[in-house]
C-alpha cells in the first residue's frame, strides 16, 4: 500500500505562503557552497517548516527564496540548515550565519537575522528536537509526523481554506485530550502546523512513521479521522484529490 501510494505522490510539493506580491529574487547561479543534500527526509522539529530565506553567499550575492526545510546540520564550525528551495526546484544547504533575514508569511514574523529562526528547532541534549510542546521525545515526534501528514493533504492543492485550518486546530485539541497533560504548548502546536508546507519525502517518513510499531497507541485512527475531515472541509472533491485521499485513510487503517 505504502508503494502504492509514494508512486501516485512522488515529486509533489507544497510550496510555503509567501506575502502578497513576494517576489523571488536569485542570482545568476547559486554559490558553490550551496551543497545539495543527500536526499534523505528525517523528523527533526524542523522537517516540513516553511519560510522565505534572505540570504548571502560568500560571493555577496543576495537571494530570496522560499523554502521547505528539511533537518539542521553542522559542518566543522557552521551551522546548515538543508531545505528544498522552491525557486531553484532543487535540494540546497544554507548556512545559517549567511541568512540575513527569515520570514513566515503566516505568522507575520520576521527574523533579523535569520539564524533566530531556526535556534528555536536545535535539538535538546536528550537527542529530541527542540520543539518538543511539553510531550515526551517519541510522542513529541508523533505530533510532528501527524501534523505533516495533514498539512501535505490541506494544501496539496496549492492552498489552505479556513475550514481546513480548523480541522487542523481540531487535531491538535484532540491529540491534546488523549496523549498530553498540563505542560502542553497547544499555541505552539497550532502555530508550528501553520507553518508548515511538507514535500512528498517528508510527508511519506511521516506517514511511515505513524503506521510502524512504537508510535503511540491510536495515533493512525485519530489522524485518519482529522484526513477524512479535510477531505471534505473545502466542499470540493476534485477526482485525483479525492483518490489520494482515499489513499491516505488505506495506508493508515493498515
Amino acid at each position: 500500500m505504502l508503494d502504492e501510494l509514494w508512486r501516485l505522490i512522488e515529486g509533489r510539493r507544497v510550496i510555503p505562503a509567501a506575502p502578497t506580491g513576494f517576489s523571488p529574487k536569485l542570482p545568476s547561479e547559486d554559490d558553490f557552497d550551496l551543497i545539495e543534500d543527500d536526499g534523505d527526509a528525517d523528523l527533526e522539529g524542523i522537517a516540513g517548516v516553511g519560510c522565505i530565506l534572505t540570504y548571502e553567499d560568500s560571493r555577496g550575492a543576495l537571494s530570496i527564496r522560499r523554502v521547505t526545510c528539511r533537518k539542521l546540520s553542522h559542518h566543522k564550525d557552521a551551522r546548515y540548515v538543508q531545505a528544498w528551495c522552491h525557486e531553484r526546484q532543487s535540494l540546497r544547504t544554507f548556512r545559517l550565519d549567511r541568512i540575513t533575514e527569515t520570514a513566515c508569511a503566516v505568522t507575520g514574523e520576521l527574523f533579523t537575522p535569520g539564524s533566530l529562526f531556526f535556534d528555536h528547532f536545535v535539538g535538546t541534549e536528550d537527542g529530541g528536537a527542540a520543539v518538543g510542546f511539553g510531550l515526551s521525545v517519541r510522542l513529541a515526534a508523533d505530533l510532528r509526523a501527524a501534523l505533516n501528514v495533514l498539512a501535505f493533504l490541506a494544501k496539496a492543492d496549492g492552498r489552505i481554506v479556513p475550514e481546513e485550518r480548523d480541522v487542523m486546530q481540531l487535531f491538535c485539541q484532540a491529540f491534546a485530550l488523549r496523549y498530553a497533560n498540563g505542560d502542553f504548548d497547544f499555541d505552539g502546536v497550532c502555530q508550528h502546523a501553520q507553518r508548515l508546507a511538507p514535500d512528498a519525502e517528508i510527508f511519506f517518513v511521516s506517514l511511515q512513521r505513524l503506521t510502524q510499531r512504537g508510535a503511540a497507541d491510536g495515533i493512525s485512527k485519530l489522524v485518519r479521522r482529522y484526513a477524512g475531515d479535510l477531505i471534505e472541509a473545502d466542499g470540493e472533491q476534485h477526482p485525483k484529490e479525492f483518490y489520494f485521499g482515499m489513499k491516505v485513510q488505506e495506508a493508515l487503517s493498515g
